[in-house]
């Protein structure tokens, strides 16, 4: 949408107008079923990394068909954005194939990617989620930094108190607490000598705190990123519009996700794979973002590592890398695991999502455990480990077969406590199962990692 930004945004004064409700239940659910039977697209359970090419392609043309059938539903003015198919098909022939975010030599840059790809993934994505102890913060934040294989991270931590008061949305507790935790960020980059590692953080749920600390003199670098949405499902407002107006003033990047929630109003997982799909284009229409992920969950039980969840994401994921020429997504686990950290099975949620995301195109993601729900409950081994299963999958030039197997057998690992809703418990937090003084991990979560690793190499990624 390359200079298109208030040719696009105008149409939320001039689209046809109606209610929310209407919306949901008039427009975009009856269009979402009939494209469902129209595609024959259907929830194969036990093909959770898909096996048909003409599958994955008619998700894509599923979820193009919704999008210019449906629009964008604007909730501010209560009017509906629409786009013709040219227009959508002009914007997607120039969208960009690579985009780098980062500065100097810590800057990374995402390439279009295929299904299958040899090359290794990189590009690794860490996130730090949840409540932070405030004394601790610039340790977590450092323990990250200082993992080699993470190439941009999320150091969205939350600080819950700050000068004796809650921090709570469009407080001035939000906004001081978004100086110190950037402040962190910029502490701990330098302290790792990685100045120029990128920041995407969404730390603050006001845009008037994340523009607090949008200058350089508190210590956000040119190089760093922050979120506009698409809310679920294809809902925008004349807030996220600000939220790029602003992130582009400041000379940042911006990063959006796909993140319909299966067993909500995105329906089963081969809906919600149509509808995650057709949100990247929303994307791509309203905010010229320079980094897109996947983010699909379960609505019931908070997790993008369940069948259901990971099923979505790779369906979606591949339709696509095989169908456009963007730079390559980041794709489950999105960073997040319902398992605790210093868990085993913390470990084999982030291999099932990185052998997935492997072959499907994306780039692996890890680091936070407990459904980013937990106090103190991000670690870096996580990312590191996914980054690995990562570049082993690469290396092995495994196909969709194989990788379905890899990705039900770690599954079956902690499946049977996610339908119990049980997998959260359990774990440690971070300042017990890592060394505070150097920010590693101890050796109990160490031995994990190695046990999994060891497990693996014997399925088959030999070179884990």
């Amino acid at each position: 949408m390359k200079g298109k930004l208030f040719n696009y945004w105008n149409r939320a004064e001039e689209g046809p107008m109606m209610t929310e409700k209407e919306f949901d239940l008039k427009v975009y659910w009856p269009a979402l079923k009939r494209l469902i039977k129209k595609y024959d697209i259907k929830y194969k359970p036990d093909e959770i990394v898909p096996q048909d090419i003409e599958e994955i392609n008619n998700i894509y043309k599923a979820a193009k068909e919704l999008f210019v059938e449906v629009g964008v539903y604007n909730v501010t003015t209560n009017r509906v954005i629409k786009w013709t198919e040219e227009e959508v098909d002009a914007i997607m022939k120039v969208f960009p194939s690579s985009s780098t975010i980062g500065e100097g030599r810590d800057a990374t840059t995402m390439v279009k990617r295929t299904l299958h790809d040899k090359r290794p993934t990189g590009n690794v994505l860490a996130r730090v989620l949840g409540s932070q102890d405030p004394a601790l913060i610039d340790r977590v934040f450092y323990a990250y930094a200082q993992e080699e294989r993470i190439d941009h991270c999320c150091f969205q931590g939350i600080i819950p108190h700050i000068g004796g008061a809650d921090v709570r949305p469009w407080s001035p507790a939000e906004m001081t607490s978004e100086l110190k935790r950037v402040a962190a960020v910029e502490w701990a980059r330098k302290a790792a000598g990685r100045p120029g590692l990128a920041d995407c953080s969404s730390a603050p749920v006001s845009l008037q705190a994340a523009m607090a600390a949008m200058n350089s003199d508190s210590g956000m670098r040119k190089g760093d990123v922050r979120h506009v949405y698409i809310m679920p499902h294809l809902k925008t407002s004349y807030e996220q519009f600000t939220r790029t107006v602003s992130t582009f003033a400041f000379g940042h990047h911006q990063w959006g996700i796909g993140q319909a929630y299966v067993g909500g109003l995105s329906g089963s997982p081969n809906m919600a794979a149509v509808v995650t799909t057709a949100e990247l284009f929303a994307y791509c229409m309203l905010y010229n973002p320079s980094y897109l992920g996947l983010w699909s969950a379960d609505g019931m039980y908070f997790a993008t590592t369940s069948r259901t969840a990971l099923w979505t994401n790779f369906h979606a994921g591949a339709a696509w890398t095989n169908n456009t020429n963007t730079f390559s997504v980041a794709g489950a686990p999105w960073g997040v695991v319902v398992s605790g950290p210093c868990t085993e099975s913390y470990f084999w949620e982030h291999a099932a999502g990185a052998i997935g995301c492997a072959v499907t195109g994306m780039f692996s993601a890890g680091g936070t455990g407990w459904q980013s729900g937990g106090h103190m409950g991000a670690t870096p081994i996580g990312a590191r480990f996914a980054s690995e299963v990562c570049d082993a999958v690469c290396e092995a030039q495994i196909g969709f077969a194989e990788a379905n197997r890899l990705v039900k057998y770690c599954l079956a690992k902690y499946e049977e406590r996610m339908l119990a809703r049980t997998l959260h418990e359990g774990g440690k937090p971070f300042d017990q199962c890592y060394d505070i003084e150097s920010c590693t991990p101890l050796p109990e979560f160490t031995d994990l990692y190695e046990k999994v690793k060891a497990e693996l190499r014997e399925q088959g990624l030999k070179n884990l």
